[in-house]
């Protein structure tokens, strides 16, 4: 005779913690800068806690000669993962509102610590940000630039006072780390220049920027606004204005540079304001993407475009208007999208393998995204 406890499949523990984890949640109030936040009230934990069953059997066999009891005991436990989503006050895992993947591989701080200088001119520009030791560059104005890029050193934070940034040309972070960018105008910077090129580097946010330039030139005659390159790694880009351009954000330059890609390009985009754009975002090649909060409306060619292999964990986006808002099929891409609103469009569905971020971060309800992304992402929203 056989007895049997009763036993919880993990199946069914999953799908219990899956709608547990899928659930929206309040949304939170960003702090934007060193010293100002936005508004939010309310404070909300959210636990994601993955399955952990045990399973006990106990058999009993008797027969003319001998009794035996056999007793097993098989335990199977996970891992649980906290996310917290706190409104009225910045991420307290964070320090200055930083979240994503910059915080990995040991944070990212740009130029704290550093003396601060302030520029106006692009000579004094291109200057200011050389070198590696740790540096504050503030911008007063909107520079001139010469259609070349602004090369970037390592551990340096460029900042723009309210109405500062660059024009006709744009920053490349080249083989450097520890760099960020915040609350400054960027637009209209000709091909082949970016506004922000990162190209063999880590560690590196973009954060509460403006891009655009505009839709009458032709998609190719300006190049991308915010594109990661040659293996770059640990990038986090959020609450910034992308509007009127076609080349949003392109991740992984070419098909053929899987060798130095592969492992690499894990980059985070969140509460970026996406409006009246073409494509690419973001689009991104053989890396690892973590999109949420996101508000896309106007998109005209495509909007996320997961491709050769690159694993994306999509949530609680809203799209508005937009052609395409996910893209995997094509060229075979993965994503695992969770709480968006399409906007009435429908996306291609290839899920992947990347189902929860590797760190902690501030998810806000899908019905919030608007109201706040709008109100909050762009230049002149902080005090940096």
């Amino acid at each position: 005779m056989f007895t049997k406890k009763a036993i919880f499949t993990p199946a069914l523990l999953l799908a219990a913690c899956a709608q547990l984890a899928h659930a929206d949640v309040p949304l939170f109030g960003q702090c934007g800068g060193y010293s100002q936040c936005l508004a939010g009230s309310g404070t909300t934990t959210t636990t994601k806690t993955t399955a952990t069953s045990s399973k006990t059997t106990t058999t009993t066999k008797t027969s003319s000669t001998s009794t035996t009891k056999t007793s097993t005991t098989s335990t199977k436990t996970s891992t649980t993962t906290t996310k917290t989503t706190t409104t009225g006050g910045p991420n307290p895992t964070s320090a200055n509102g930083l979240e994503g993947y910059a915080t990995m591989n040991g944070g990212t701080t740009g130029g704290a610590g550093g003396p601060t200088v302030t520029v106006s001119s692009l000579t004094a520009l291109r200057d200011a940000v050389l070198g590696t030791s740790p540096k504050i560059i503030r911008i007063s104005t909107i520079i001139q630039g010469d259609g070349e890029a602004v090369d970037v050193g390592s551990n340096t934070s460029i900042l723009g006072s309210c109405g500062g940034g660059l024009t006709g040309g744009g920053f490349r972070v080249k083989k450097s780390s520890n760099v960020i960018f915040r609350n400054l105008k960027l637009y209209k910077s000709k091909a082949p220049t970016d506004l922000i090129e990162i190209q063999a580097s880590t560690n590196v946010w973009v954060d509460h920027n403006e891009f655009y330039s505009d839709m009458n030139s032709g998609k190719d005659y300006y190049d991308g606004a915010c594109d990661v390159n040659h293996g770059s790694d640990w990038i986090t880009i959020s609450w910034n204005y992308f509007h009127d351009h076609y080349k949003t954000s392109l991740v992984g330059h070419s098909d053929k540079n899987e060798s130095e890609d592969k492992g690499h390009f894990h980059v985070t985009y969140h509460h970026n304001f996406f409006h009246h754009l073409g494509s690419r975002i973001p689009s991104l090649r053989f890396g690892t993407g973590h999109v949420y909060n996101n508000y896309y409306d106007d998109i005209q060619i495509g909007g996320i475009d997961s491709r050769l292999g690159a694993q994306m964990l999509i949530e609680n986006n809203v799209f508005v208007n937009a052609i395409k808002p996910l893209m995997t099929l094509e060229e075979g891409g993965y994503a695992n999208p969770v709480g968006n609103d399409w906007g009435g469009a429908t996306p291609e569905l290839n899920p992947g393998s990347f189902t929860s971020a590797p760190y902690s971060y501030s998810l806000g309800a899908t019905s919030g995204v608007s109201s706040a992304v709008q109100g909050g992402a762009g230049a002149c929203k902080i005090t940096v």
